[in-house]
């Protein structure tokens, strides 16, 4: 799963097929495909490892606790992001 965070206003907001907009709306961006994603602006994507989210998801519902996730930046060069400049 792929979120796009605003350096700006820090809003994190998930991206989906739709163009999704930060508060401010100076960074956004939006699937291309299931797997593949652009966004611009002043921010950048973080991704979350859909397997542990699962699993923490699946968990969670058993117990209540807190169960750990994998979350990391997404380089700007990553295969799987285009990032468009801002005009």
């Amino acid at each position: 799963m792929k979120l796009l965070f605003c350096f700006h206003c820090e809003d994190v907001r998930k991206l989906g097929f739709k163009e999704t907009y930060c508060s401010c709306r100076r960074t956004h961006g939006k699937y291309i495909d299931t797997n593949n994603a652009e966004y611009s602006g002043e921010g950048c994507l973080i991704g979350l490892g859909n397997r542990t989210l699962a699993r923490a998801v699946v968990r969670h519902k058993q117990d209540g606790g807190n169960h750990a996730i994998d979350a990391f930046t997404i380089p700007r060069r990553a295969p799987t992001v285009v990032r468009k400049e801002t005009q």
